[in-house]
C-alpha cells in the first residue's frame, strides 16, 4: 500500500500543505468521504477483487455522466493545488480525472485529463469565463487496461497535466477561481474506469 506518491516524488524538505490520500481498499467505498453521483440508475461503483485492488466505475451500457467526488467538500485551493489519480481505462471509453468544484458537472471550476472515444487524451480547464477548448490533442492513448498516473496541477498562472511523471499539457489562458475537490467521471456506454489511488494536496 502506497502512503504517499507525493513523498516519493518530492524532497522531504518540501512537505505538502493540506493533503488527502486514498488507496481504495476495503469491501465498499467509504461514503463518509466519497460521493458517487449517478445520472444513470444502472451505473455502478464496485470494489475490485484483484491484486491491484481499487474500485471500478461502470456506466453499465447507458450514456451519461457519473461522478466520483468529495460531495462538494472543496478543501483544495483554486490556484494552488494538485491531484494524482492512478487509473486503468479501456480504449473507446470516455472518462476524466482531476479536480472539480461541482460533484455533478464538468462545466464549473475544473482541471482534468480526459480520455475520449477517439483514443486521445486532452487536458481541459474550466473557470467562470468558460472552457479552454482542450490542450494536448496529440496525446495518444496511454495503454489499454494498464494503470497510469494522471496528475493535474492548478497554479496561479494556469494549469498543467502530467501522465506518468511526464508533463504533457499546460495552458495559461484560464486560471481557476473556485476551491476544488478530487473529482473523476465516466460518461458513455462502453466506459469502465478503474482507480486504485488518489492523492490531493495544497501547494
Amino acid at each position: 500500500m502506497v502512503k504517499s506518491l507525493y513523498e516519493h516524488l518530492n524532497k522531504l524538505s518540501d512537505p505538502p500543505k493540506k493533503r488527502f490520500v486514498e488507496n481504495f481498499t476495503g469491501r465498499e467505498l467509504d461514503d463518509k468521504v466519497w460521493n458517487f453521483h449517478k445520472n444513470n440508475s444502472s451505473s455502478t461503483i464496485l470494489p475490485l477483487d484483484e491484486i491491484d485492488g481499487g474500485i471500478k466505475l461502470d456506466c453499465a451500457g447507458t450514456a451519461g455522466f457519473d461522478f466520483l467526488s468529495h460531495n462538494n467538500i472543496c478543501n483544495f485551493k483554486s490556484n494552488a493545488c494538485s491531484v494524482i489519480w492512478n487509473c486503468k481505462v479501456n480504449v473507446g471509453s470516455q472518462w476524466g480525472c482531476g479536480l472539480g468544484s461541482d460533484k455533478s458537472d464538468v462545466d464549473n471550476s475544473t482541471v482534468y485529463l480526459s480520455g475520449t472515444t477517439s483514443a486521445t487524451i486532452k487536458m481541459y480547464t474550466w473557470n467562470s469565463a468558460g472552457q479552454d477548448g482542450g490542450v494536448g490533442t496529440s496525446l495518444g492513448f496511454k495503454g489499454n487496461r494498464v494503470y497510469h498516473k494522471y496528475q493535474c496541477d492548478s497554479l496561479s498562472t494556469g494549469t498543467q497535466g502530467s501522465i506518468d511523471n511526464v508533463l504533457e499539457a499546460s495552458q495559461t489562458a484560464k486560471v481557476l477561481n473556485t476551491d476544488m475537490q478530487p473529482w473523476a467521471y465516466v460518461y458513455n456506454a462502453t466506459t469502465e474506469l478503474q482507480v486504485n489511488y488518489c492523492e490531493a494536496w495544497n501547494t
